[in-house]
Parts: structure tokens; C-alpha cells; sequence
């Protein structure tokens, strides 16, 4: 069975004593440890024989889950000028300018040889929805 083991500084806050004390008993042999590399482990049976009784181990922490909902999307937009390509990149880009867009992101390529834009979204959903709404905005024909 592989039994947890303690660094110096661990096994210091568990018998409370400086961690410069637990190295001397270590090397004074007074405190069993195995030496890793430049590290010295401590066993938990070595530290319960070292203080003569039972150490009560702090319950860790259970981890807090935050829940992140991200979304990638990819918009393609086909027979789009130079300039209304550029007033949309510009447009999206600006969504997420000066706030806290959450670590989302907008990237735009126009490919003018076909003229076309593509337009690669990832981020929260707020922030995804927002520039999806802006581009069908942007999109739409002027007689609407």
C-alpha cells in the first residue's frame, strides 16, 4: 500500500514545529524520512511514531466547481465588399473592447480573391450572442 508521504514544510504545520527543526530530527535520525532527489518525504506512520501519538490530518478542501458555458461559432458570409467586410470586422471587434468580455473572442478573415468573410466567434454566451446579433444587423439589406 503507498502511503501518503509530507514534505518537510507539511510535516512542520502538522507537528507544529519550524520546519528547520523537522530537517534536524530528520537528520539527526530522530524523525524516519526518505530522501527524494534533494526532498526529504515523511511518512505518516513516521510522523504519528516521531510525536508518540495520532496526528489528526486537516480534511482537505473540497474543490469549488464554477460552472464556464463557452460557445464557438463560425460565420461565413458570401459575395461582401472590402468595405462592409472591414465595417463588420471593426464592428465585432469593438464589441469586446473595453469590458469584460469573459476571454472571448473574434477573429475575421476576408478572403478578396472570392469575397468572402469568415468570421470565427468563441467566448461566453452573452458575449457570442451579442456579436451574432450585431453581424445579422450589419447583414441586413438596407430596404428592411
Amino acid at each position: 500500500m503507498n502511503t501518503p508521504s509530507h514534505t518537510v514544510r507539511e510535516a512542520a504545520q502538522l507537528l507544529q514545529l519550524h520546519p528547520k527543526t523537522v530537517l534536524r530530527k530528520v537528520r539527526d535520525g530522530e524523525l524516519s524520512a526518505i530522501k527524494i532527489g534533494k526532498q526529504y518525504r515523511i511518512s505518516r506512520a513516521a510522523l504519528e511514531e516521531f510525536s508518540g501519538g495520532t496526528i489528526t490530518f486537516p480534511e482537505a478542501e473540497p474543490a469549488t466547481k464554477i460552472r464556464k458555458v463557452l460557445a464557438s461559432t463560425v460565420i461565413d458570409v458570401d459575395a461582401i465588399s472590402p468595405d462592409e467586410s472591414t465595417r463588420i470586422t471593426n464592428s465585432a471587434m469593438a464589441v469586446l473592447t473595453g469590458r469584460n468580455n469573459g476571454g472571448a473572442r473574434v477573429d475575421c478573415l476576408y478572403y478578396e480573391e472570392s469575397g468572402k468573410l469568415k468570421i470565427v466567434v468563441h467566448g461566453d454566451l452573452p458575449n457570442t450572442q451579442e456579436i451574432l446579433a450585431l453581424v445579422t444587423t450589419l447583414l441586413r439589406p438596407d430596404d428592411e
